[in-house]
């Protein structure tokens, strides 16, 4: 498994996939033109996105680190995603494992899973995620 910064010529891939993401989240899902712009907008946010590759793309992550705003130095995954087609082959895990090597350093690394997302859950706490806190919503 190798990662590498996400390029202007992988938007329509991450785009197509943010798409999936949107699906499986039960959100009103976006035009892929929307997606990108996005992406961009998140980029000059402070953001990063790398790309996943096992011989060929399997998913991204979207991260950006964080200050001292949250219990010290850090990094937050605002979306970590695997296209379906690559899912219960290890690449999850691994891709993971490579984040934490190559970009996080052994630093504390935060993020939010839907709750109804079970499956995303029990693959973060598989990995070691213990729950941090509950966001809350309503709807008016």
């Amino acid at each position: 498994m190798t990662i590498r910064p996400v390029s202007d010529c992988d938007l329509s891939l991450i785009a197509t996939w943010n798409q999936q993401f949107q699906e499986e989240a039960r959100v009103a899902v976006m035009g892929l033109d929307a997606i990108e712009a996005r992406f961009r907008r998140w980029f000059t946010e402070g953001y990063e996105a790398v790309l996943f590759e096992a011989s060929r793309p399997v998913g991204y992550s979207l991260h950006r680190e964080c200050g001292s705003d949250w219990e010290g130095p850090g990094y937050y995954i605002r979306q970590y995603f695997i296209d379906r087609k690559c899912r219960r082959q290890g690449h999850g895990r691994t891709a993971f494992a490579c984040l934490q090597r190559s970009v996080f350093a052994d630093r504390r690394v935060i993020l939010d899973v839907l709750e109804s997302n079970p499956g995303g859950l029990a693959f973060w706490a598989s990995l070691g995620m213990t729950p941090y806190s509950h966001k809350l919503e309503i709807h008016p």
